[in-house]
């Protein structure tokens, strides 16, 4: 049994909607009216409709929190916003150490592993700071 993918699409104009929820569907947009090509033209104005790969959001979403699991097991909880954010900084500077490389020399496995770290610790940040705040003693 093959997975089901679900993909959103939107248009940048009329703010269209529709979702699909498997592979091959786009026979299904043609059969209803919609122009399937190299874009996917809106049925109500002829925008240019973009999709979102809601299944690929949605594992890279689990790796975000996967990793933000691990990393506070093994360092606990921010003590405050400070220290949140200077974490936060500097798995972003490692993401921009990557970015900032030669295009030819850019590492994608590498690059997309300090997206997922700056993705957790920002879910960190507002876990720990925003949602649970540690308590000042007094």
């Amino acid at each position: 049994m093959s997975e089901i993918k679900r993909i959103n699409f939107y248009c940048e104009r009329c703010d269209a909607r529709i979702t699909v929820e498997e592979e091959g569907a786009l026979q299904e947009l043609e059969d209803l009216g919609w122009r399937v090509g190299e874009h996917i033209l809106c049925p109500h104005c002829v925008g240019v409709m973009r999709y979102v790969n809601v299944t690929m959001v949605e594992s890279i979403g689990e790796e975000i929190v996967s990793e933000f699991i691990s990393a506070s097991q093994a360092y606990g909880s921010f003590n405050n916003a400070h220290e949140g954010l200077a974490v936060l900084w500097e798995e972003f500077e490692e993401l921009k150490a990557e970015v900032f490389k030669k295009q030819s020399q850019y590492d994608l496995e590498n690059m997309r592993k300090e997206a997922i770290q700056v993705g957790a610790m920002a879910l960190r940040f507002v876990y720990d700071v925003c949602v649970y705040p540690k308590q000042e003693v007094k």
